[in-house]
């Protein structure tokens, strides 16, 4: 019978509610019918639907009174009071679409947490005995429609207390010891980089580049290098990076950018530059001689230098600091000069035309003198050696220190993605493809020489801004979370609360 069909039946009935009905006329007309039979024989429940005009706070709202509720039927129910076992199966009848909606559920879950947490501070109830009393205890405060299935909901209760408590047992603190360490090694690994990821950082301000696989290796970083063909990336980065380094350099001789190094350019610099030292040698005839004994110093310090950084002989290191040290007190002497000739302003003067002739020293002792590159490594070694550089020059030579596989210098290199592998790839695949596709298919030959370039080239434009990772999954997070003893008590107690009244309550 359609509930359209009550209606037309009792007209008087027209305005009344749905369930109101229904729940009515049970009770006048069919009292000695079970409900759940009854509602079965008027085809109740495709038609009624109490939650169809709830907002899902409400329907959220109805999930935590049914659990208070059930619990406190359940509770009257143990001392003979509350309800029948026939009222609790209707009244589960009647809520069954509100349990069917995410709200519903979601409030009754939360509720019953709620209720149930205090138990989880009683004495004992973190072991796995006092779980499953706990569970037991649980499962009886449940509403039921007979004393066989309070038994039921006991025994229930007291397995999944039980067992809920053991799989935040021995597993769980394995499990979180696991996760701790894997973070803890995460922390150790960022705090023991942290000196190389400053220089990663400074190196692709200056235009610097790295494949990412060298820095973070995460699977894309590893399959796009694995396309790009992975020395061949390592190739092309170094060219890259060497017109970086030849960069910084004229930057630190304020030079412009077309500008080509070499040693008679680098002489002429420091002859321009050195304008300061020609008028403090105006000054006075002793005066002269000490800037002539200052060139020669010089002179000396960086050929030295230059022999140390091909030989590394330690006596050309340490003739090249005895005259570096010479050098210095001899400058000291000229500022003594321009300060007794009454010129104050030129020993400011001479300071900074000093920084530059040392900056294009260096310059000149990395230069290679065929190609007019800088090398990076030569200014790295100078680093390592306590020799003083600063700007670009410092973050090439740091640059190199960290990551010299792409520091390299460029005449070194051989062309990047040149292999006899491509050619025969490139024959089958346009073999292949031909077979497959008649002369359209041989369009397939051109694949090796162009999809590699083309992941070269994307490899190598996100190597200017790769950061490390140091980041953990979050199932490993989750499993950190575990090391806790008070955060296993917890979620022990939401699986007792989650499983226990879908497993007790038999919806119609």
């Amino acid at each position: 019978m359609k509930i359209s069909e009550i209606r037309a039946k009792f007209p008087m009935y027209a305005d009344v509610p749905e369930r109101d009905l229904v729940r009515g006329l049970h009770d006048k007309f069919y009292a000695d019918m079970p409900y759940r039979e009854f509602l079965s024989k008027i085809d109740f429940r495709p038609t009624i639907d109490p939650t169809k005009d709830m907002s899902e706070g409400q329907k959220f709202s109805a999930g935590v009174g049914k659990a208070m509720y059930d619990v406190g039927q359940g509770a009257q129910q143990l001392v003979g009071l509350g309800e029948s076992g026939e009222e609790t199966k209707n009244r589960r009848a009647l809520d069954k679409p509100l349990m069917q909606t995410g709200a519903g559920l979601a409030g009754n879950i939360a509720s019953n947490i709620t209720m149930l947490a205090p138990l989880a501070v009683v004495p004992g109830g973190a072991t796995v005995g006092g779980a499953a009393a706990l569970g037991v205890l649980s499962g009886a405060m449940q509403p039921t429609e007979g004393p066989q299935e309070r038994r039921r909901n006991m025994a229930l209760g007291g397995v999944l207390g039980g067992a809920a408590q053991a799989a935040m047992g021995p597993g769980a603190r394995a499990l979180g010891e696991w996760g701790a360490n894997r973070e803890a090694a995460a922390a150790l690994r960022k705090s023991q980089n942290a000196g190389r990821d400053q220089t990663l950082a400074a190196a692709q301000t200056a235009g610097y580049t790295v494949p990412g696989s060298a820095v973070n290796s995460s699977t894309f970083n590893k399959v796009l290098e694995s396309v790009a063909g992975k020395a061949a990336v390592g190739q092309e980065a170094a060219i890259r990076n060497q017109g970086v380094t030849n960069k910084l350099a004229r930057e630190a001789l304020d030079m412009p950018p077309g500008q080509a190094l070499s040693e008679g350019i680098l002489r002429d610099y420091r002859k321009a530059v050195s304008e300061p030292y020609r008028e403090v040698a105006a000054i006075s005839k002793r005066a002269e001689m000490t800037l002539e004994q200052l060139k020669d110093a010089r002179f000396n310090a960086n050929n030295y230098s230059k022999h140390y950084a091909m030989s590394a002989d330690p006596n050309s290191l340490a003739a090249a600091k005895n005259f570096s040290q010479k050098a210095d007190a001899l400058e000291q002497a000229l500022e003594g000069f321009a300060a007794k000739g009454g010129k104050p302003d030129l020993i400011e003067a001479l300071r900074k035309a000093r920084q530059q002739i040392a900056k294009s020293y260096d310059v000149e002792r990395a230069l290679n003198v065929g190609t007019g590159d800088v090398s990076a490594k030569i200014l790295g070694r100078a680093l390592d050696k306590g020799k003083p550089l600063s700007g670009g020059l410092e973050t090439a030579g740091r640059f190199a220190e960290a990551f010299g596989p792409y520091a390299r210098d460029a005449a070194s290199i051989p062309t990047p993605g040149v292999s006899k592998l491509g050619a025969v790839l490139s024959g089958g695949m346009g073999a292949g493809g031909f077979a497959a596709g008649g002369p359209a298919g041989l369009a397939a030959a051109a694949v090796p020489f162009t999809v590699p370039p083309a992941a070269r080239s994307l490899a190598l434009a996100l190597g200017k801004s790769v950061k490390p990772d140091y980041s953990i999954g979050a199932g490993t997070q989750a499993a950190a979370a575990l090391n806790d003893p008070e955060t296993r008590r917890r979620l022990a107690m939401m699986a007792r609360a989650l499983a226990l009244p879908a497993a007790v309550q038999e919806m119609p």
